[in-house]
C-alpha cells in the first residue's frame, strides 16, 4: 500500500513524498525524495533516488504512524528522531504550516520536514514537503487503513497460534509461582532514565 504526494515547481525546488506499508513484513515507512529537474510543465524526481543527499527514506514504527494521525487531528505537532541506523540520524517534524506577515499568518495546511543527517562525515540534508487540508485528510485516512491492516494481521496470527500447553496449575498457584521466581532470581539495581531530545530543526520554515 503506497500513498504519494508529488509538488515540483518549475524553480525546481520542489520535493515528492511516499507513505507506505509493506504487508508481508508488516513495516510503515516514508521516503521524501527532492525535485532533479523542470521540463516545460512537469517535474522529475527518479534521476535523485540514487543520490543519498536528494533523498530519504525513513522506517515508521505504528505508534509513529498514529502520530501522524493525531497531529492531524488535534491540529498540533509530532515530532521524533531516529538514531539507530548505522549510516544516518533522522530528525522529522509535522506540523500546522502557517503563512502571511507575522501577526496575521493563515494556517494553509501541514508541513513535513526532514534532517538526515549521514554519521561518516556529519553531512546534512533538508527535505521539506507541504500538504493542503484536502491531503491532509488524504494522508489521515491511508494511515489509518494501513494500522486497520497492520491490526488485521496481528488478530489472525493470534488466532492461528496453538495455545500454549498447560501444568494444570490454578492461577493463584500460577501467580505465586511466578512472583516466587522474580524475588529469587532478579538481582538488586539502581536504574535511571534519562530523556533528550535534539534541537528542533526551525530552519525547515524560514521563508
Amino acid at each position: 500500500m503506497q500513498q504519494h504526494f508529488y509538488k515540483p515547481n518549475s524553480k525546481n525546488t520542489g520535493s515528492a513524498c511516499s507513505f507506505g506499508y509493506k504487508e508481508d513484513r508488516r513495516e510503515f515507512y516514508c521516503q521524501l525524495i527532492k525535485q532533479h529537474s523542470w521540463s516545460g510543465d512537469r517535474g522529475s524526481f527518479a534521476q535523485n533516488r540514487s543520490n543519498p543527499l536528494a533523498n530519504v527514506f525513513v522506517k515508521l514504527s505504528p505508534t509513529e504512524a498514529a502520530g501522524f494521525i493525531d497531529a492531524i487531528l488535534r491540529n498540533a505537532e509530532f515530532k521524533n528522531y531516529h538514531s539507530k541506523s548505522e549510516s544516518q540520524n533522522i530528525q522529522m517534524m509535522f506540523r500546522p504550516y502557517l503563512r502571511g506577515p507575522e501577526g496575521s499568518q493563515v494556517q494553509v495546511g501541514f508541513s513535513l520536514g526532514v534532517i538526515k543527517s549521514l554519521k561518516a562525515d556529519n553531512t546534512k540534508a533538508n527535505f521539506i514537503i507541504g500538504f493542503t487540508f484536502p491531503e491532509m485528510e488524504l494522508l489521515r485516512q491511508f494511515l489509518t487503513a494501513c494500522l486497520n491492516h497492520y491490526f488485521s494481521t496481528s488478530y489472525k496470527e493470534t488466532l492461528e497460534t496453538p495455545p500454549a500447553k498447560t501444568n494444570n496449575k490454578t492461577e493463584d498457584e500460577e501467580s505465586t509461582s511466578a512472583i516466587d521466581q522474580v524475588m529469587s532470581d532478579s538481582p538488586t539495581v539502581n536504574t535511571q532514565t534519562r530523556t533528550s531530545s535534539p534541537n528542533d530543526g526551525d530552519e525547515f520554515w524560514t521563508d
